[in-house]
């Protein structure tokens, strides 16, 4: 629950925390900008490995030398996928969630209305300013891409099979 009343020291708080998510955004922009096509490729392949190291897995034909290397290197390139997304998600959910809290209703003070509407302002630039990371444009790097990745993997060992 949040504080009724908003005081003088809240609202530099607030305009000091608009300022370093405009920080943030900018080196998100910058991020994105520069690793967009090293992310890309790196989600690419790791989905790739661990559709093929599954399959040799499944396929039983090799030893058990083989299968456990397999099964390793099938473990280790679905952890390292998931570390991507889920580091990808956490910042970018903790990022916005100081504009559904701004804009939240039990936020706002009854009593001023000028400080009401620069904490509004505030968290209507939050809302529509996100933050995110994406490869390549194509889509956000987040915790429902790591669910689209594993339906592609079952639909292609499906279809190997």
């Amino acid at each position: 629950m949040y504080s009724k009343s908003t005081t003088r020291g809240e609202s530099r708080y607030i305009k000091v925390a608009w300022r370093r998510h405009k920080y943030l955004t900018n080196a998100a922009k910058l991020l994105n900008s520069k690793y967009t096509l090293q992310l890309l490729i790196w989600l690419s392949i790791l989905s790739l490995n661990s559709i093929l190291q599954i399959y040799e897995l499944l396929k039983g034909h090799l030893e058990i030398y083989s299968n456990s290397r397999e099964m390793f290197l099938a473990i280790l390139f679905l952890i390292l996928l998931t570390a991507i997304t889920v580091v990808c998600h956490i910042t970018a959910y903790e990022a916005n969630k100081l504009g559904r809290i701004l804009t939240s209703p039990e936020y706002f003070d009854k009593d001023n209305s000028q400080k009401l509407q620069m904490i509004f302002s505030i968290g209507q630039y939050f809302l529509f300013n996100p933050f995110n990371f994406s490869a390549c444009g194509l889509f956000n790097v987040n915790l429902p891409l790591l669910m689209a990745i594993a339906s592609g993997i079952t639909t292609y060992l499906v279809i190997l099979m």
